[in-house]
């Protein structure tokens, strides 16, 4: 009986809405932390597009199917397009870390 009072004294004493060391500023190390966690998945991201476009590893690639100047222009559109996404997700990681 003595710990169930106690625990209920606690809930009914606290007044979280009151305090003023989270005054509205407790949502900024949140997004600080989605912008990392981002950044990391858009980095990886970025990383495989541009290693597959070099390496061809896709699942239903032919060789016969597609001429060599196709193939060489895929390559090259692909693996731009990973470095794009693997220096923004570089941005969103430093970007994470200027966030207050």
């Amino acid at each position: 009986m003595c710990f169930g009072n106690a625990i209920s004294n606690i809930f009914l004493t606290m007044n979280a809405a009151g305090v003023s060391s989270d005054a509205g500023n407790s949502v900024w190390p949140f997004i600080g932390f989605l912008m990392f966690l981002f950044g990391v998945v858009i980095t990886f991201a970025g990383l495989i597009m541009a290693s597959a476009a070099k390496r061809e590893w896709n699942v239903f690639y032919a060789p016969h199917d597609v001429p060599t100047e196709d193939i060489k222009m895929k390559k090259k559109k692909g693996t731009r397009k990973g470095r794009i996404v693997y220096i923004l997700g570089i941005i969103m990681l430093v970007g994470s870390f200027f966030v207050k």
